[in-house]
């Protein structure tokens, strides 16, 4: 079995381009995990980043992970970017919570008379 696999590594050593033929003879089998939110919480299920574990079975390898080499301050700079996305999320949920619905009709709105025409007011 070793010895088929390292033929298949030495046949696609150099290759321009993956093929279909190519991932029948590497891969088992693909398992999906179920989707994890970031801030899930009972009442709010979809809440901050959406993450999904892969894992790739490889003919007579079996699961492949492929080891994290990124360096401490990539590592950071990812935080850092993760924090200022949930940051700015935070802000727009505040921001839109504040204004009014657009989905209301125009005569809820105060001075709706002087509301230019938009796709939410055709009055």
């Amino acid at each position: 079995m070793t010895a088929y696999f390292i033929s298949l590594v030495r046949k696609y050593t150099r290759f321009e381009e993956l093929t279909t033929p190519m991932l029948y003879e590497f891969v088992d089998k693909v398992v999906i995990h179920e989707a994890v939110w970031s801030e899930a919480t009972e009442t709010q299920k979809r809440k901050g980043t959406r993450s999904q574990r892969i894992d790739v079975f490889l003919k007579y390898i079996g699961n492949f992970n492929t080891p994290d080499n990124r360096t401490p301050e990539e590592i950071k700079a990812e935080r850092d970017d993760e924090d200022r996305k949930a940051r700015f999320r935070g802000y727009k949920r505040k921001y839109n919570r504040k204004r009014p619905l657009r989905s209301l009709p125009a005569k809820q709105w105060p001075n709706s008379s002087r509301m230019p025409k938009t796709p939410y007011n055709t009055e």
